[in-house]
């Protein structure tokens, strides 16, 4: 019995759970539906820009190993926006101003955009005209679906889906762009400077003693800085002799027999590879470090991170496309809610018959009935069948409610009406007739 009362409860707990889905997709199919009227070309009036989606780009912020660019770097002024379908490009002079978020040149427009197979690609220049300018580097390509794929928001003409990606910029030929833009200025003050005295000097600029050889990313060369240091104390162990006889400067080695020259290599090598992070493979966190591979590979440093904001505005066959599909889901929900609800009344059904027939069953196999204590009345004795009193009788056959008189008077009224107005019209007709014309 308890199983059964068990069942019974789950299955009416079931069935007011799918009432409630079918009437929350009842109403989200009428909201869907309202929507559509709304997107109806008869609704109002829409331009050819409508039926046209929209992808607004802009750069918001640029850092520099994540953190703000100091006051003696200076930003990259030009990006350009590569998009692949449709294969266009734009060009980004200045950054977004929120004062001014319609300004000529702070942000990339295009139109007609096949969200599924587009790549966005971004790439920076050291000047304010691309083409006079360095490239600087370029970003990965970045799928444009992930980010708005997500259309079921668009319930409105001005609904618009935004979204902010962080873009790496990275070196083609991995060199330390950071290290040329925060120089940039300082060089072209110096070169200028340093073209003053070589105006002075009428000949080709030469390199003093003191002034250290650096290579294109600024760093001092092994060769020269070696030379450098082993320099000072070559001219005085000239005549120094190993104990093979082969002259070698003394300073030239260290307290451990190696070379310095060997290590001023290692040293100038650890600085160039500041532009460079190596990163081991990660390991299952099982394995043991032994087992670890020894194949590494190389990350490059971004030369900088800019925060693009990506505003996207889908076009009208966009947002019923959309629609639709919303509304195919739903009422695929509202489908499998109804199965559910006839499922689950099925089963109270079932459940309530199982409880009656476990009833019933009961009460036939009852060995003890109610009113068993009674006594049965014999047939033909008891009260039914004493006459009544002779007045009772009597009433009853002449006034009472199934007495002749009332009966058959009702019907024989209608006689005796009828046989009155007869005999009334035969004998005493010419009280009714009219006076002659006169």
């Amino acid at each position: 019995m308890s199983s059964v009362t068990f069942s019974e409860e789950t299955a009416r707990d079931t069935m007011e759970s799918s009432r409630r889905d079918v009437m929350h997709c009842e109403k989200e199919i009428q909201s869907i539906k309202d929507s559509l009227k709304l997107l109806n070309p008869g609704a109002g009036a829409h331009s050819d820009e409508d039926s046209l989606n929209a992808l607004k780009v802009t750069v918001n912020k640029v850092r520099f190993n994540g953190e703000e660019p100091p006051k003696d770097v200076e930003s990259p002024p030009t990006f350009k926006v590569h998009l692949s379908s449709p294969i266009e490009v734009r060009t980004i002079t200045k950054l977004h101003d929120p004062l001014d978020p319609s300004a000529e040149g702070s942000f990339a427009l295009f139109k007609s955009v096949e969200i599924s197979n587009a790549l966005l690609t971004v790439e920076a220049f050291s000047s304010a005209d691309a083409s006079d300018g360095t490239k600087l580097g370029v970003s990965a390509a970045h799928d444009l679906l992930p980010l708005f794929e997500d259309l079921e928001s668009s319930t409105g003409a001005d609904t618009n889906n935004s979204s902010t990606l962080e873009i790496a910029i990275v070196s083609e030929n991995r060199d330390l762009i950071i290290a040329d833009l925060r120089n940039s200025k300082d060089d072209d003050e110096s070169k200028a400077s340093r073209g003053g005295d070589e105006g002075d000097k009428g000949g080709d600029y030469e390199r003093t003693e003191d002034e250290e050889p650096r290579n294109e990313e600024g760093f001092e060369t092994s060769e020269e800085k070696s030379t450098a240091a082993t320099g000072t104390d070559r001219g005085d162990n000239e005549g120094s002799e190993t104990n093979d006889g082969n002259p070698e400067p003394a300073a030239d080695r260290n307290d451990s027999g190696q070379d310095k020259s060997v290590g001023d290599d290692e040293r100038c090598e650890g600085l160039k590879g500041e532009a460079d992070v190596v990163a081991t493979e990660e390991t299952n966190p099982g394995q043991n470090m032994s087992d670890a591979p020894k194949e590494e590979s190389k990350v490059q440093i971004p030369v900088c991170v800019l925060s693009v904001h990506l505003e996207y505005t889908p076009s009208l066959n966009d947002k019923r496309d959309a629609l639709y599909n919303k509304l195919n889901e739903v009422s695929k929900r509202k489908a499998a809610a109804i199965e559910a609800l006839r499922k689950s009344a099925a089963a109270v059904n079932r459940a309530r018959a199982e409880q009656g027939m476990t009833s019933d069953n009961v009460e036939k196999s009852t060995a003890v009935k109610s009113g068993f204590l009674k006594k049965s009345k014999a047939s033909g004795s008891g009260e039914k069948n004493t006459p009544p009193p002779l007045l009772k009788r009597v009433y009853e056959k002449t006034f009472g409610p199934q007495s002749m008189l009332w009966v058959v008077g009702p019907i024989a009224k209608n006689y005796v009406v009828f046989f009155a107005v007869s005999v009334f019209f035969h004998f005493k007709g010419d009280l009714l007739a009219l006076p002659p014309p006169v």
